[in-house]
């Protein structure tokens, strides 16, 4: 966590932004983000899952 915290700190210049970030972050552990259909209203079809993009886009991480 300090390291994160250091950082983002030296990336984004505001400690207080970065402390509040890791804090929204971290919540998310114990009440992930509510899934909407926001993707598909706007684009006009279903948003794919972290699994298909991975899948997508493994080459451009090796």
């Amino acid at each position: 966590m300090e390291a994160a915290r250091r950082q983002l700190t030296a990336a984004w210049g505001n400690a207080e932004f970065v402390d509040a970030r890791l804090r929204a972050w971290g919540a998310f552990v114990e009440s992930p983000e509510r899934v909407t259909g926001t993707v598909e209203r706007v684009l006009g079809k279903p948003a794919r899952t972290f699994r298909s993009w991975t899948g997508e886009h493994a080459d451009e991480f090796r």
